[in-house]
């Protein structure tokens, strides 16, 4: 096997939800089932599955990215990540609705 091929293996088995996935469309493709004999049933059957593919990948980028910045703000010197504090001792910035840092005062 080639080095293009078993990385590109070894990036799928990283990725569980796209490899059962991938695995579901040669069975369409090969009509294992005997469902799939005309291209009327396949289509919304590969339709499907593409969908389902990509709203589960979605997900796992989503989760993946929030898990990311919540390293990166526990990961930053001046955020209180743990510890007893006082609301005179620590001062809140607001950026948005939903961006905010909470910092201890100096």
């Amino acid at each position: 096997m080639s080095e293009k091929a078993s990385d590109s293996e070894e990036r799928l088995n990283s990725h569980p939800i796209l490899k059962e996935r991938f695995e579901l469309l040669p069975d369409i493709i090969e009509d294992t089932g005997g469902d799939y004999d005309k291209a009327d049933k396949a289509e919304p059957k590969f339709t499907e599955e593409l969908r389902k593919t990509g709203n589960e990948l979605m997900n796992s980028w989503a989760l993946r990215q929030e898990n990311i910045r919540a390293e990166a703000v526990k990961n930053r010197a001046d955020t209180i990540c743990h510890g007893k504090y006082y609301a005179s001792d620590i001062s809140i910035s607001i950026r948005n609705r939903t961006d905010y840092m909470i910092y201890r005062k100096k």
